[in-house]
């Protein structure tokens, strides 16, 4: 999994490329199209427009992406809380 920060000059030259892509999505394929980041990574690299750090974690990452992953998320927060990885309250 990635987790991706961007400095102001990065997200600037992203968001001039998201008005085309979805302009030739919503025609093509609106359903399945999808502005993938580390192609729009791998353009600025290429025209010399940004550098980039990978900076490494060991932590597992946990992401919702389906309802079907909630379970499992809300389990591994509770396991961290009980161990004293994250505060019992968490979000208050």
């Amino acid at each position: 999994m990635n987790f991706w920060g961007f400095s102001k000059g990065v997200m600037k030259e992203v968001s001039e490329e998201f008005p085309p892509f979805l302009d030739k999505a919503l025609k093509e394929n609106p359903l399945k199209s999808e502005f993938l980041l580390p192609n729009a990574v791998a353009r600025l690299i290429e025209k010399d427009k940004a550098s980039f750090k990978v900076i490494m974690s060991h932590d597992k990452w946990y992401g919702v992406t389906y309802r079907e992953d909630k379970d499992a998320v809300v389990k591994a927060l509770q396991t961290m809380k009980e161990q004293g990885v994250y505060p019992q309250a968490l979000w208050r």
